[in-house]
């Protein structure tokens, strides 16, 4: 695992090859400054401390000061740990973490805060139908309706779903692709990302090979499977055509087999 952390400054649009518009998301990602490394053998397991954004020494307290004087960097707004880092044997303290460690095409998961949207009702909260508009129920359109029983149990239960604050927690998105990147301003064009408003900060993680390659393990279940139906079909008796039509995630893969029996 490699990761970096970034602030979000907005959103934009560009132009593929085929002159299709891609948004995207704008991105500044580091550096961030390498502030402790563990290893098995002093700590018990190996990860990397990787820290981004200046604070100002008066709002720093005394055993962080050591803290940050010890990698000889300056004192840090944000901290995250990162566990089986990549290439971490390379890596001293004081390094800096850049957007290098990203490919065009490569996919990342990316943590944030979503964004708030402050008190909603049980319609946008969790997507509910909502009562009737007609037989005199003209105010109860957008009303959660009961919640529990009268006499027995006398309460209402945990976990039901009602109107709440909604948005503002920390969550991940999964196989956002990294469309473009620029060495010189730092900044990093992804997939958008539906987090916070501008300036909210974030951590890019787990970068692991684009999400469009096929393991070959299931690309052999699937083709064997496939096998099986086609087989199947061409014993049917009972139609006089049979086509499949067969597509595997984002690869137009088609297979079509007809026969007239």
């Amino acid at each position: 695992m490699a990761g970096i952390i970034g602030r979000k400054i907005g959103m934009t649009r560009v132009f593929d090859d085929a002159g299709k518009s891609v948004p995207v998301t704008i991105i500044v990602a580091g550096p961030c400054s390498v502030t402790q490394i563990k290893t098995e053998k002093t700590d018990g397991y190996d990860s990397i401390q990787i820290s981004f954004l200046d604070k100002k020494e008066k709002n720093t307290s005394k055993p962080e000061m050591q803290h940050f004087a010890k990698a000889g960097v300056k004192p840090k707004k944000i901290v995250k740990e990162l566990k089986g880092f990549v290439d971490a044997e390379k890596l001293k303290l004081g390094d800096n973490v850049t957007v290098e460690i990203f490919e065009e095409g490569q996919g990342v998961s990316v943590t944030g805060f979503s964004k708030g949207k402050g008190f909603q009702g049980v319609v946008k909260r969790h997507g509910f139908k909502g009562g009737p508009k007609t037989h005199g129920q003209s105010d109860r359109l957008r009303a959660p309706g009961s919640i529990g029983q009268s006499a027995y149990p006398a309460r209402v239960f945990k976990g039901v779903r009602m109107g709440g604050r909604m948005g503002n927690r920390k969550v991940t998105l999964k196989k956002k692709k990294i469309i473009n990147k620029d060495l010189e301003s730092r900044h990093v064009l992804s997939e958008p990302l539906h987090l916070q408003q501008v300036h909210s900060l974030f951590y890019p993680c787990d970068i692991y090979q684009s999400y469009l390659d096929l393991d070959l393990v299931v690309l052999a279940h699937h083709l064997l499977r496939l096998a099986y139906l086609v087989q199947d079909a061409l014993t049917c008796e009972n139609h006089l055509k049979t086509q499949f039509l067969y597509c595997l995630q984002t690869d137009q893969l088609f297979w079509k087999c007809q026969k007239d029996l």
